[in-house]
């Protein structure tokens, strides 16, 4: 693949508002505003990326309209080299730089029947591991405090 020839404006975009609606796909994708690559990424599973992107306050900062733009990669070996290319080639202002709203990071331990259990069903969803966990674990306790509150009256 001509990497050169790949102009991110020409590709299918959404807007940021919309990401909800990306694609199932394995894609490096393409933040952009104002004409201009804010920030390139990848992802195995698009729209899973964007369900708790580490960056996602920052981008809702950007005043004026912010777009994702996506190039399907057909061959997942090859996203880490694509993506990396991209971002040599477009140098993204955001790329590199410090994230303002950085997510902390916790890790768990589990069973290895729950850890199994969780594997197979993130695999029927189409979802990573941590995208699943990441997901029960905020409707659990979404539920949690509604019921907190609930409570309280």
């Amino acid at each position: 693949m001509n990497t050169r020839l790949i102009d991110p404006f020409k590709l299918p975009t959404i807007s940021l508002s919309q990401r909800k609606h990306l694609p199932l796909v394995c894609a490096v994708y393409f933040v952009l505003h104002d004409n201009k690559v804010v920030y390139v990424g990848k992802a195995t599973v698009l729209r899973q990326r964007w369900d708790s992107h580490h960056r996602i306050k920052e981008f809702k900062k950007i005043s004026g309209e912010v777009r994702i733009a996506w190039l399907i990669c057909d061959s997942p070996e090859l996203i880490d080299e694509l993506e990396k290319s991209m971002i040599a080639r477009f140098e993204p202002s955001m790329n590199g730089s410090k994230v303002e709203y950085a997510t902390p990071r916790k890790t768990i331990y589990l069973e290895p029947k729950t850890l199994e259990a969780l594997k197979q069903r993130a695999n029927k969803e189409k979802r990573t591991v941590s995208n699943l966990c990441n997901l029960l674990i905020e409707q659990e306790m979404s539920e949690w405090l509604e019921h907190k509150e609930e409570s309280k009256q």
